[in-house]
C-alpha cells in the first residue's frame, strides 16, 4: 500500500514537472513571438529613419545648392551693380566732352576779298 501511494506521488511529481516544462515552454514560444515582432517593428523603424536620412541629405545638399545659387547670383548683382556705376560715370564724362565739342554759333563769313594785280 505505501508502495502504491509512493508510486502515485511520484506519477503526481512527474505530471507536476511536466505541465510545468509544459507551461514554461509555452512561454518561452510566446516571449519569442513576442521579441520576434519586436525585432520586425525595429527593423521597419531602422528602414524608415535611413529613408528619413536620405531624404535629408538630399533636402540639404539642395538647400546648399541653392545657397551657392544666391551667393553667385548676390556677387553677379554687386558686379551689375559696380558696372552700373561705371557706365553712368562714362556717360557723364561722355556728356561733358560733348558739351565741350559743340559748334560754335555761325558768324557770317566775311566775304572774300579780291586783289587787284
Amino acid at each position: 500500500w505505501e508502495l502504491a501511494e509512493e508510486r502515485n506521488n511520484q506519477v503526481k511529481i512527474r505530471r507536476n514537472q511536466e505541465q510545468a516544462l509544459q507551461e514554461a515552454h509555452q512561454q518561452t514560444l510566446e516571449a519569442q513571438a513576442h521579441l520576434q515582432v519586436r525585432i520586425d517593428e525595429l527593423k521597419q523603424q531602422e528602414k524608415a529613419t535611413k529613408a528619413l536620412k536620405g531624404e535629408m541629405a538630399s533636402t540639404q545638399e539642395k538647400l546648399n545648392q541653392e545657397r551657392e545659387a544666391r551667393e553667385k547670383a548676390e556677387l553677379l548683382y554687386d558686379d551689375l551693380a559696380k558696372k552700373q556705376q561705371d557706365l553712368e560715370q562714362l556717360l557723364g564724362q561722355v556728356q561733358q566732352s560733348s558739351v565741350l565739342l559743340k559748334p560754335k554759333p555761325d558768324f557770317p563769313k566775311p566775304e572774300p576779298v579780291q586783289l587787284d594785280v
